[in-house]
């Protein structure tokens, strides 16, 4: 698998809603309760996604979510990696996520580096 150096493309600060978070691992996932979509159900997801959570809240410093630009409209960005990041934001209330934007489509381009940067 091929990784992305955390230098290429560019760093900016996305809308949450600009982002689609789901793909062919991480499908869409309503909530029952709420009509809300929510991170996962799976128990890895889950795990993932509260250890994410509690980095974030000790001010961690975390890895951007890798992103392409893909679509035009509201939702232009596809998420390339980072589902528990991403969700982890969002249940945490997060409206504004840090991205990586890329140029060249490569699905779990960040597969396995680490959450946290220094």
């Amino acid at each position: 698998m091929e990784l992305v150096p955390l230098d290429e493309g560019v760093t900016v600060v996305l809308k949450a809603w600009e982002i689609v978070p789901e793909d062919c691992n991480h499908p869409y996932s309503p909530d029952e309760d709420t009509g809300w979509v929510v991170g996962s159900t799976k128990a890895d997801h889950r795990l993932a996604i509260d250890a994410c959570k509690k980095l974030i809240e000790a001010k961690k410093k975390i890895r951007p979510i890798l992103v392409i630009k893909k679509y035009e409209g509201k939702r232009k960005y596809q998420r390339l990696d980072g589902y528990a990041r991403y969700w982890a934001y969002r249940e945490l209330g997060t409206t504004e996520i840090l991205c990586q934007v890329i140029e060249r489509d490569i699905p779990g381009g960040q597969h396995k580096l680490p959450w946290v940067i220094s």
